[in-house]
Protein backbone atom coordinates (compact mmCIF):
# COMPACT_ATOMS: atom_id res chain seq x y z
CA UNK A 1 0.00 0.00 0.00
CA UNK A 2 2.66 2.70 1.00
CA UNK A 3 4.07 1.95 -3.01
CA UNK A 4 0.95 2.68 -4.47
CA UNK A 5 0.88 6.18 -2.35
CA UNK A 6 3.81 7.23 -3.55
CA UNK A 7 3.30 6.77 -7.42
CA UNK A 8 2.87 9.92 -9.26
CA UNK A 9 0.12 9.24 -11.89
CA UNK A 10 -2.67 8.23 -10.04
CA UNK A 11 -6.54 9.75 -9.63
CA UNK A 12 -8.87 10.26 -6.72
CA UNK A 13 -7.08 6.97 -4.61
CA UNK A 14 -4.17 4.96 -4.83
CA UNK A 15 -5.67 2.40 -6.39
CA UNK A 16 -6.96 4.76 -9.60
CA UNK A 17 -4.00 5.15 -11.99
CA UNK A 18 -5.27 8.23 -13.14
CA UNK A 19 -7.52 10.65 -13.12
CA UNK A 20 -9.93 10.25 -16.14
CA UNK A 21 -11.42 13.53 -17.82
CA UNK A 22 -14.15 12.20 -19.72
CA UNK A 23 -15.73 9.54 -17.61
CA UNK A 24 -18.46 11.58 -17.04
CA UNK A 25 -18.88 10.40 -21.63
CA UNK A 26 -19.74 6.96 -20.27
CA UNK A 27 -22.78 7.95 -18.79
CA UNK A 28 -24.29 9.44 -21.91
CA UNK A 29 -26.09 7.99 -25.12
CA UNK A 30 -23.61 7.29 -27.66
CA UNK A 31 -22.60 5.88 -30.58
CA UNK A 32 -19.70 3.00 -30.67
CA UNK A 33 -17.32 1.49 -32.88
CA UNK A 34 -14.93 -1.43 -33.10
CA UNK A 35 -11.24 -0.77 -33.36
CA UNK A 36 -11.22 -3.44 -35.81
CA UNK A 37 -14.07 -4.64 -38.36
CA UNK A 38 -15.07 -6.70 -41.45
CA UNK A 39 -16.88 -3.27 -42.24
CA UNK A 40 -17.96 0.14 -40.50
CA UNK A 41 -20.29 -0.81 -38.25
CA UNK A 42 -21.53 2.21 -35.95
CA UNK A 43 -23.82 0.68 -33.21
CA UNK A 44 -25.99 3.28 -30.85
CA UNK A 45 -25.30 2.38 -26.96
CA UNK A 46 -27.71 4.04 -24.09
CA UNK A 47 -26.42 5.47 -20.87
CA UNK A 48 -26.16 2.34 -18.88
CA UNK A 49 -23.72 0.83 -21.45
CA UNK A 50 -19.95 0.63 -20.78
CA UNK A 51 -17.34 -0.23 -23.36
CA UNK A 52 -14.09 -1.47 -22.94
CA UNK A 53 -10.59 -1.61 -24.84
CA UNK A 54 -10.42 -1.92 -28.74
CA UNK A 55 -13.78 -0.17 -28.83
CA UNK A 56 -14.80 3.79 -29.05
CA UNK A 57 -17.63 6.07 -28.78
CA UNK A 58 -18.93 9.43 -29.85
CA UNK A 59 -21.22 10.95 -27.22
CA UNK A 60 -23.44 14.28 -28.08
CA UNK A 61 -26.05 15.63 -25.51
CA UNK A 62 -28.51 15.96 -28.15
CA UNK A 63 -29.86 12.33 -29.11
CA UNK A 64 -31.42 13.49 -32.33
CA UNK A 65 -27.94 14.30 -33.56
CA UNK A 66 -25.98 11.41 -32.85
CA UNK A 67 -29.09 9.28 -34.46
CA UNK A 68 -28.01 11.71 -37.85
CA UNK A 69 -24.38 10.53 -37.49
CA UNK A 70 -25.13 7.17 -36.60
CA UNK A 71 -27.02 7.04 -40.43
CA UNK A 72 -24.68 8.80 -42.09
CA UNK A 73 -21.29 6.51 -40.32
CA UNK A 74 -23.38 3.94 -41.36
CA UNK A 75 -23.79 4.82 -44.71
CA UNK A 76 -22.26 3.94 -48.23
CA UNK A 77 -20.45 6.59 -48.90
CA UNK A 78 -18.97 7.12 -45.98
CA UNK A 79 -17.99 3.33 -46.03
CA UNK A 80 -16.39 4.01 -49.53
CA UNK A 81 -14.64 6.73 -48.57
CA UNK A 82 -13.07 5.19 -45.10
CA UNK A 83 -11.82 2.31 -46.90
CA UNK A 84 -9.67 5.11 -48.86
CA UNK A 85 -8.19 7.13 -46.14
CA UNK A 86 -7.97 4.44 -43.97
CA UNK A 87 -5.40 1.43 -43.00
CA UNK A 88 -7.11 -2.34 -44.43
CA UNK A 89 -5.73 -5.30 -42.60
CA UNK A 90 -6.91 -7.74 -45.31
CA UNK A 91 -10.12 -7.80 -45.44
CA UNK A 92 -10.73 -6.05 -42.12
CA UNK A 93 -10.02 -2.39 -41.40
CA UNK A 94 -8.84 -0.33 -38.58
CA UNK A 95 -11.28 2.38 -37.33
CA UNK A 96 -8.55 4.61 -35.74
CA UNK A 97 -9.19 7.91 -34.65
CA UNK A 98 -7.23 9.91 -36.74
CA UNK A 99 -8.66 8.61 -39.35
CA UNK A 100 -12.18 8.54 -37.75
CA UNK A 101 -12.11 12.11 -37.68
CA UNK A 102 -11.39 12.66 -41.36
CA UNK A 103 -14.52 11.72 -42.09
CA UNK A 104 -16.59 14.42 -43.63
CA UNK A 105 -19.82 14.64 -41.73
CA UNK A 106 -22.51 17.13 -43.31
CA UNK A 107 -23.94 19.73 -40.21
CA UNK A 108 -26.96 18.50 -38.46
CA UNK A 109 -29.40 21.00 -38.66
CA UNK A 110 -33.18 20.06 -36.86
CA UNK A 111 -36.86 21.08 -38.73
CA UNK A 112 -35.47 20.90 -42.17
CA UNK A 113 -36.85 18.72 -45.29
CA UNK A 114 -33.56 16.70 -45.01
CA UNK A 115 -33.92 16.02 -41.15
CA UNK A 116 -37.66 15.41 -41.10
CA UNK A 117 -36.94 12.83 -44.03
CA UNK A 118 -34.02 11.07 -42.10
CA UNK A 119 -35.76 11.08 -39.32
CA UNK A 120 -38.52 8.84 -41.02
CA UNK A 121 -36.05 6.08 -41.09
CA UNK A 122 -34.72 6.19 -37.55
CA UNK A 123 -35.65 3.03 -36.71
CA UNK A 124 -36.34 1.51 -40.26
CA UNK A 125 -33.76 -1.38 -41.50
CA UNK A 126 -34.59 0.92 -45.10
CA UNK A 127 -30.67 1.51 -45.55
CA UNK A 128 -31.21 2.07 -49.35
CA UNK A 129 -33.54 5.12 -48.59
CA UNK A 130 -31.01 6.54 -46.05
CA UNK A 131 -28.40 6.30 -47.97
CA UNK A 132 -29.77 7.60 -51.02
CA UNK A 133 -31.04 10.58 -48.97
CA UNK A 134 -27.20 10.77 -47.97
CA UNK A 135 -26.33 10.84 -51.83
CA UNK A 136 -28.09 13.79 -52.25
CA UNK A 137 -26.78 15.17 -48.94
CA UNK A 138 -23.37 14.61 -50.48
CA UNK A 139 -24.61 15.58 -53.54
CA UNK A 140 -23.21 12.84 -55.51
CA UNK A 141 -23.98 12.34 -59.53
CA UNK A 142 -25.49 9.39 -61.07
CA UNK A 143 -22.40 8.29 -61.65
CA UNK A 144 -20.46 8.61 -58.22
CA UNK A 145 -23.82 6.63 -56.97
CA UNK A 146 -23.00 3.73 -59.24
CA UNK A 147 -19.25 3.83 -58.28
CA UNK A 148 -20.04 3.94 -54.51
CA UNK A 149 -22.53 0.81 -54.92
CA UNK A 150 -20.38 -0.89 -57.12
CA UNK A 151 -17.71 -0.87 -54.35
CA UNK A 152 -20.14 -1.55 -51.52
CA UNK A 153 -21.44 -4.59 -53.98
CA UNK A 154 -17.66 -5.75 -53.63
CA UNK A 155 -16.51 -4.81 -50.13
Amino acid sequence: MQELKKRTDQGDSPYNLRSCAYLDEFNKQKIVYKEISQELSFSFASEDMLILNTAYMITSKDSDELKWLLMLLNSKIINWYYHKISTQLGSATRMLYMNVVRIPIIRFEKNTAIFDEMNGYINDKNHDAVDDIIFRLYDLSKEEIDYVLNFASIS
